[in-house]
């Protein structure tokens, strides 16, 4: 679904490069407008680090989701 949304990450859909990978922006069947960011696979511990990071956000007890 991301890789149709971004054109498969097509160069003109390519918004910059960050520390973690390029980012694209893309469109959801819906019309949502999405940035992606693609991981580079050179990135792995970084991204572990990342994913801990996510893990404690999302479980810490004063946080709540806004709808």
């Amino acid at each position: 679904m991301l890789a149709n949304a971004t054109d498969r990450f097509h160069s003109a859909s390519k918004l910059g490069q960050g520390g973690f990978g390029p980012v694209y922006k893309g469109k959801l069947p819906d019309g949502q407008e999405i940035a992606v960011k693609k991981l580079s696979q050179s990135s792995g511990i970084l991204i572990n680090m990342l994913l801990f990071m996510f893990d404690q956000i999302i479980l810490h007890p004063k946080l709540v989701t806004l709808k």
